[in-house]
């Protein structure tokens, strides 16, 4: 069985459209030679934990070692870091590669070393300055994401 490629995308009312994100992930895809297998979308909070969003839960039972989840913004994942982190883990425990077009090098599954990459907003926050400093020099994305 070939591995799929599914596109999520999350608007938090009939409001909103998906429209950009959708643009979005098709301009990455076709740039980057992917063919988008499913599109898939809720229209619901982000409040709501991603596996309490109906369409969300039907498309991770139809996830599978091998396929890619294609979303636009991390954030779409969860309510906030812990969620999207949590979720993040599990899909990638379950083979799954996540590709998120806002954060390129969680696309690149490899670790980062904090002695040479590091990536934050506010360069004086204290607390994110102490923990790299304290880090063993390389870390997976998501353990350092948690910091923000």
């Amino acid at each position: 069985m070939d591995n799929k490629i599914f596109a999520y995308m999350r608007i938090s009312t009939n409001h909103q459209k998906t429209d950009r994100q959708k643009q979005t992930i098709i301009e990455y895809s076709v740039n980057n030679g992917f063919n988008i297998n499913e599109f898939v979308s809720d229209t619901i909070t982000g409040g709501t934990k991603a596996d309490s969003r109906p369409n969300y839960h039907n498309m991770k039972k139809q996830l599978r070692n091998g396929d890619t989840l294609m979303i636009s913004d991390v954030d779409r994942l969860g309510r906030n870091a812990d969620d999207v982190i949590l979720e993040i883990k599990d899909l990638q425990s379950k083979g799954i590669r996540v590709v998120a077009l806002d954060v390129p090098f969680l696309n690149d599954w490899e670790k980062i070393c904090t002695k040479n990459h590091y990536y934050f907003n506010n360069k004086s926050d204290e607390d994110a300055a102490k923990q790299i400093e304290n880090a063993d020099g390389c870390f997976r994305f998501f353990d350092f994401y948690a910091i923000w």
